[in-house]
């Protein structure tokens, strides 16, 4: 998996040297990624302080398969088009090898050399990440996670019902709020996407 997210970002990657996120300009999956890994990092260290080893490598290995690899790279793709998704790609996959190399450190350090991901020359001589008040965005992380559940359970109701996965088919939503409502709509390119809907209602 650590691979095979790897190869995404550099495939996705658009060779510019500016690496600064214009935090204005990306979507509400990018500022859910940084909001949780941000939150993963604040969790890592103080377990590593410690001395809980085993539970800080437990916690960053379901992350990176169930956060970062299930949700996050699924939502990207449908924002490559926006230069500063590219970046979060990057930031997100650079903080994820620092939190992993005390752990897997031949690996994240050969990737990090691939994908030239920052200043130093290796990785080992990067800064191990902390917790950043610039990276806390806890209404859209919330947006989110809302938004989840509801394809979660767009796609247990597929699965029910024996559709097809190479079927495409019309969904009707119904909310409870305004709010809600509004929220939803916001996230219709990333619903067709993940649920494989033609259309919804």
């Amino acid at each position: 998996k650590i691979w095979n997210a790897s190869r995404y970002v550099l495939k996705n990657l658009r060779g510019e040297k500016d690496s600064k996120i214009n935090f204005k300009k990306i979507s509400d999956p990018d500022k859910w990624i940084l909001n949780n890994l941000n939150i993963l990092t604040d969790k890592i260290n103080d377990l590593m302080d410690r001395y809980k080893i085993n539970k800080a490598a437990d916690l960053i290995f379901h992350f990176f398969w169930h956060t970062y690899w299930d949700w996050y790279l699924e939502f990207s793709k449908c924002d490559l088009g926006n230069k500063n998704t590219g970046k979060v790609l990057k930031f997100t996959l650079f903080r994820l090898l620092q939190l992993m190399h005390p752990f897997l450190p031949f690996i994240t350090e050969e990737i990090y050399k691939i994908l030239n991901l920052g200043k130093e020359k290796s990785l080992i001589q990067t800064e191990y990440p902390v917790f950043t008040s610039n990276l806390v965005f806890t209404e859209e992380s919330a947006n989110i996670e809302l938004f989840k559940k509801v394809i979660k359970e767009t796609r247990k109701i597929r699965s029910e019902n024996r559709i097809r996965q190479t079927q495409w088919y019309r969904v009707f939503l119904i909310t409870q709020s305004e709010k809600e409502k509004n929220n939803l709509l916001k996230y219709v390119k990333y619903f067709k996407f993940l649920t494989r809907s033609s259309s919804i209602g």
